[in-house]
């Protein structure tokens, strides 16, 4: 009986290992599918017009390639950054010089992102970009409890590890 319990275990295990790469790869499929019904959704909430709507998918795209070799520069940075972390010895001006490069990229993709969220925002109504961003508020104030309720989880565990009752 024991044998049988350790192998479910074992398989339980090798298939919680496998799902999420399943997952990734179904989702990675559909992003783009799931990406336009997002905006779909979005526009439907905010009452966009045909016109608007077009005017919103064409500023999006002029910012997508130069986004996109952005979000590179500062994926190779950020790699950069961490390979001389891993070097030994330490070498703290290679170590400040990846981290400026780093923080350098990071703030011409914020830059970029401004100026598309610009874009679609002059696009939009006044009572639109009100909507918008009563909207962005809520999701914000939603996640700021999403994050509350994890520590609140987070440190209840520990306590109840520190007494010795918990799981370990």
């Amino acid at each position: 009986m024991q044998r049988l319990v350790h192998a479910f275990l074992a398989l339980a295990a090798v298939m919680l290992v496998l799902a999420p790469d399943a997952d990734a790869q179904e989702q990675g499929r559909k992003g783009g599918e799931a990406r336009h019904a997002r905006h779909e959704r979005k526009a439907d909430r905010l009452g966009l017009d045909q016109a608007q709507r077009e005017q919103v998918r064409l500023a999006a795209q002029q910012h997508r390639d130069g986004l996109q070799a952005l979000r590179d520069r500062a994926r190779t940075a950020h790699e950069a950054l961490r390979q001389v972390l891993d070097a030994a010895p330490a070498d703290s001006a290679a170590v400040r010089t990846a981290a400026q490069a780093l923080e350098a990229a990071r703030t011409e993709l914020a830059v970029a992102r401004g100026l598309r969220k610009a874009d679609v925002s002059a696009v939009l109504t006044p009572e639109q970009r009100g909507l918008a961003k009563s909207a962005r508020d809520l999701r914000r104030g939603q996640k700021a409890e999403r994050h509350e309720l994890r520590q609140q989880e987070r440190s209840a565990r520990k306590e109840q590890r520190a007494a010795g009752s918990g799981p370990r």
